[in-house]
């Protein structure tokens, strides 16, 4: 894990403005890791990084679909549904 967060932050030492790609698998790394440490400091990540993005931009529509389009490409991105006891509706009442 100490991997992927090296990984993290040499990508952003190169001082690269964001891209809509960079931002989508930074929030992939998010989505799928398993530690809550990770996952908060990379979801800190793309906050950042999307924020600079925005500055730029007046109207976020086209971004929105940039980002739809970046996240639909990914390949190695699996998310299972997480199983969740069902309450049957009977039982509220």
């Amino acid at each position: 894990m100490l991997e992927t967060e090296r990984l993290i932050e040499q990508k952003e030492q190169k001082l690269e403005p964001p891209t809509v790609i960079g931002i989508v698998k930074i929030a992939a790394i998010a989505v799928t890791a398993k530690i809550s440490s990770i996952k908060k400091m990379t979801i800190g990540r793309v906050q950042e990084r999307l924020q600079e993005l925005l500055k730029g931009k007046k109207y976020i529509g086209p971004l929105k679909k940039q980002i739809i389009n970046a996240i639909g490409s990914l390949r190695n991105l699996d998310l299972n549904p997480i199983h969740v006891n069902e309450c049957h509706s009977s039982s509220f009442l």
